[in-house]
C-alpha cells in the first residue's frame, strides 16, 4: 500500500514538474516576443519577478524529486 501511495505521489509531482516546465516556456516566449514599443525595461522586470522566480522554483523542484527517487 505505502509503495502505491508513494507511487501515486511521484506521478503527480512529476506531472506538476511538467505544468512548471510549460509555464516556463511560455513565459520565456511571451517576454522574448514582446513588441519592442513596449520597452525592454518592461522585458527585464517580466522576466526579473516572473521567469527567474518560476526557474528557481523548478531547479529547486527537480532537487526535492530526485532526493525522493533516492
Amino acid at each position: 500500500m505505502a509503495v502505491v501511495l508513494i507511487e501515486e505521489v511521484l506521478c503527480g509531482m512529476d506531472e506538476a514538474r511538467g505544468l512548471l516546465e510549460q509555464a516556463i516556456l511560455t513565459l520565456a516566449e511571451v517576454v522574448e516576443e514582446m513588441a519592442p514599443a513596449v520597452g525592454p525595461k518592461l522585458q527585464d522586470v517580466c522576466a526579473r519577478t516572473l521567469l527567474s522566480p518560476l526557474e528557481a522554483c523548478l531547479a529547486e523542484f527537480e532537487t526535492l524529486m530526485d532526493e525522493m527517487a533516492t
